[in-house]
């Protein structure tokens, strides 16, 4: 990636945020290089977090690596406190660790004494107020030198799951987890990671495993933005790769759906309070993208059946000749003139191309005639109705498993977000009230349950061998 002209300091922050996000590995950095007549002259590592710490296991405590301690100034070092905390509890507060002195002198090093902490997992990070953010580490506590019983299988909530010590196992465990909090309301999941998300508000999302793992499920992705705050949604998207419109529309409907219930359960007959509930929650979608306007249209008219002149004009017999084609041809004839002398992205192109190819909805080739666009201008124009059509049906699940696939969709989404948004909306809005699209989001209401049971059931097997190969390598 090549850079000619000056660049803001935002600008800069916020291309590392996007890059740090394309990977949810704590100690991923990104690279910069100044060069000068080919030669380099400088080169700057950015991180997530400033310096890091160690275990010295024999003494119980933490210090600082031997490079960042040579580094630090004495008044930073004086100004840094260190916290731990419980795992499994994060509704308890934090341990201040103890700085351990050198003849009244701060040399760097902590106090943990993991044989008088309960043997679980503890999140060893600086406090909010530390003048230091160090990389969080974690200590196994040893109070009890029996080791923790677990049967991983069995397991139902988040505070249990964390516990587990295999990494592989964990994640699966965590997953499954996940599948029975997205219809459930009342998990006690849902407190977990409440405190957690207020505990470690200053510290970065991958710090934990829990948070990169919701993002892999767009069920608990929809349940997590009705459950959580916006300022918490807000740091969700800004440090973990979310493409919003990847997420369908029937993941969307069942997660208000399900919402729907829990409230009518909570609230008795009382359907006025409710549909009055379930209108501001969509309405309060409003920090998601713009583009996710049609949505929350969607869902209102789908839950609440208030009415939407245009999605009630797109279930018009020829309404696709009338209000669709001659209007985002307009707009892609604007996007052809006012980036005409720019380069235009590419990325993705071959995977575009054949999924429009392969799409069995011979709707897209109506909304746009593919044959009539510039091949490199075919990844950013198609983009958005290809994407409207997902949105009705499902994603490729290696778009929305693969960070650096979602990296690449917001490079071609940025290219020009008034025909993103506009092409998206519009697409989606003629899509969304086929007949045909319309029996296949009933149908999801139906049987979602039944399908969550079933993932629930192959992660489970997952586990199951897991164990076994692990047992056979002892």
């Amino acid at each position: 990636m090549k850079f000619y002209t000056l660049i803001s300091d935002l600008c800069v922050r916020r291309w590392v945020k996007e890059l740090l996000s394309v990977t949810k590995n704590l100690d991923s950095y990104v690279l910069f290089s100044v060069y000068q007549d080919g030669a380099l002259l400088i080169e700057i590592k950015i991180y997530q977090y400033q310096m890091s710490l160690n275990r010295n296991e024999l003494e119980g405590c933490v210090e600082l690596a031997y490079l960042d301690n040579q580094q630090c100034s004495y008044d930073k070092l004086i100004q840094t406190e260190l916290q731990a905390l419980r795992l499994s509890q994060p509704e308890e507060a934090p341990i201040i660790l103890p700085e351990i002195l050198s003849e009244n002198t701060h040399v760097g090093r902590w106090g943990f004494f993991p044989e008088k902490r309960v043997p679980e997992p503890w999140l060893i990070y600086p406090s909010p107020e530390s003048s230091i953010s160090f990389r969080a580490i974690l200590w196994n506590g040893e109070s009890d030198a029996t080791p923790l019983d677990i049967d991983e299988v069995s397991v139902s909530t988040l505070h249990k799951a964390v516990q587990i010590q295999s990494h592989d196992i964990r994640g699966l465990v965590v997953k499954k987890v996940f599948l029975q909090m997205c219809f459930d309301f009342k998990h006690s999941g849902w407190q977990y990671l409440k405190n957690l998300a207020k505990v470690g508000s200053h510290l970065p999302l991958n710090t934990f495993d829990v948070w990169p793992l919701i993002i892999e499920n767009h069920k608990i992705l929809v349940a997590t933005v009705l459950q959580m705050d916006e300022s918490f949604i807000d740091k969700l998207n800004s440090e973990l790769p979310i493409f919003w419109e990847l997420i369908s529309l029937s993941d969307w409907m069942g997660g208000f759906y399900k919402y729907q219930l829990y409230l009518q359960d909570l609230m008795g007959e009382d359907e006025v309070d409710v549909k009055s509930l379930i209108e501001k929650r969509i309405d309060n979608l409003s920090f998601l993208p713009e583009s996710m306007d049609v949505v929350k249209r969607a869902l209102k008219l789908a839950l609440l059946n208030v009415s939407d002149k245009e999605l009630s004009l797109m279930r018009f017999p020829d309404s696709l000749n009338l209000f669709v084609i001659s209007e985002i041809n307009s707009a892609r004839e604007d996007l052809d003139r006012q980036r005409s002398n720019q380069q235009w992205p590419v990325v993705l192109n071959n995977d575009i191309t054949r999924y429009w190819n392969e799409s069995s909805e011979t709707s897209l080739s109506k909304i746009l005639d593919a044959e009539k666009i510039s091949g490199y201008h075919l990844p950013v124009t198609l983009l958005p109705v290809l994407l409207a059509q997902f949105c009705i049906s499902r994603s490729p699940k290696y778009w929305t498993d693969d960070f650096v696939h979602i990296f690449k969709l917001k490079q071609l989404k940025s290219f020009d977000e008034v025909w993103f948004n506009f092409a998206f909306k519009l697409s989606l809005s003629y899509l969304c009230q086929l007949p045909e699209s319309l029996d296949r989001l009933k149908g999801w209401v139906t049987k979602m349950d039944g399908l969550n049971d079933m993932e629930i059931q192959e992660i489970e097997q997952k586990i199951l061998v897991l164990k076994a190969s692990s047992y056979s390598e002892l």
